[in-house]
């Protein structure tokens, strides 16, 4: 699932277009469809040491790009599209309903 390109720069949209033409004729090989925005989510995230769906699990007011939350459930999705249920119910909200932290075991 790709979110709307108003947030993805033109170098990245012929970029994104180039892998799919090298690896169009390639079989087994599948460029994913998933944008994954440039937004200050992911260095925070990993200057913290969290996931970044715990840093950002809501949209920005004003901002176009999804949340990294929505990012990674859709990216997650590609590439375990069996498992797509079970992603869309993680929240990224500290006191979700599983009541453990990140690293943390329920």
């Amino acid at each position: 699932m790709g979110w709307p390109g108003a947030y993805v720069s033109s170098n990245a949209k012929l970029i994104q277009q180039a892998l799919r033409d090298v690896f169009a004729s390639h079989v087994g090989v599948h460029v994913l469809d998933t944008d994954v925005p440039a937004i200050e989510a992911y260095p925070c995230a990993s200057t913290r040491g969290l996931p970044v769906h715990r840093v950002e699990y809501r949209q920005p007011l004003g901002r176009v790009a999804p949340a990294a939350l929505e990012t990674m459930r859709a990216l997650a999705g590609e590439l375990f599209p069996a498992w797509h249920e079970r992603f869309a119910r993680v929240t990224g909200k500290p006191n979700d309903s599983r009541g453990a932290r990140h690293g943390e075991r329920a």
